[in-house]
């Protein structure tokens, strides 16, 4: 059975954007190179009621 993993990156939650562009990089890196079914998105805005 196949697994996938759902990752979402809140990109701007209270850390640096240069940090979530660093956590994408090395999600997508990992994602290619060990072949992983990584789900990834990229949430850039997020509004909280």
């Amino acid at each position: 059975m196949s697994h996938k993993y759902n990752i979402s990156l809140v990109t701007g939650d209270g850390i640096g954007p240069e940090i979530s562009e660093s956590a994408l990089s090395i999600l997508e890196a990992i994602n290619d190179n060990f072949s992983l079914p990584l789900e990834i998105k990229n949430l850039k805005q997020v509004i909280l009621f």
